[in-house]
C-alpha cells in the first residue's frame, strides 16, 4: 500500500491456493469499499508502529539488557 518493495517468505502447511491482483484493480477495489481501505491502512499502520517501537526499544536499551538478548 506505501508502494515500497517489501520482500517476504512463507511457508505453507498444507496445500494452500494464492491470488494476485493487479496494482489498478486493487486500487479500484479499495476505492469501492473505504472500510475494507481503512481497515487495510490501520493495520499497516498498527504493524509499522509496531516494528519501529521494538527498533527504537532495541537501539536505546542498556548495554547490559542487550548483551543478554544477544546470548
Amino acid at each position: 500500500m506505501a508502494e515500497t518493495p517489501h520482500i517476504t517468505t512463507a511457508m505453507a502447511v498444507g496445500e494452500r491456493v494464492g491470488m494476485g491482483a493487479p496494482r489498478a484493480d486493487f486500487d479500484q477495489l479499495l476505492g469501492k469499499h473505504e472500510g475494507v481501505y481503512a481497515a487495510i491502512s490501520a493495520r499497516s499502520f498498527a504493524g509499522r508502529q509496531a516494528q519501529a517501537n521494538a527498533r527504537l526499544a532495541a537501539e536505546t536499551a542498556p548495554e547490559e539488557s542487550r548483551a543478554l538478548r544477544a546470548s
